[in-house]
């Protein structure tokens, strides 16, 4: 479904590739929504009680490194802060 709608928006793009440096940018592009991605992904991981993760499917928490990564996670921006103003 998101590979056809990328072809439908961005038509260089022709297959799809591990590892391909320009999704995300591709995503963005042709409507996709990084913030309900997260919202949808981390719905699905509530889902599961257990700690049994290999059965945790489609559940994914790569959302977690997401936020890491674009600074909106603020846990970890507070704990960073903490660490750079005690130098």
């Amino acid at each position: 479904v998101i590979v056809n709608r990328i072809k439908m928006c961005d038509k260089s793009y022709t297959k799809y590739r591990k590892n391909d440096p320009l999704m995300r940018q591709r995503l963005l592009e042709c409507g996709g929504s990084e913030e309900l991605a997260i919202r949808y992904a981390k719905a699905q991981c509530q889902v599961f009680q257990d700690k049994c993760f290999h059965k945790h499917n489609p559940a994914t928490t790569v959302y977690k490194l997401v936020e890491l990564l674009t600074g909106k996670d603020e846990t970890f921006n507070k704990l960073i802060r903490r660490k750079v103003n005690a130098k």
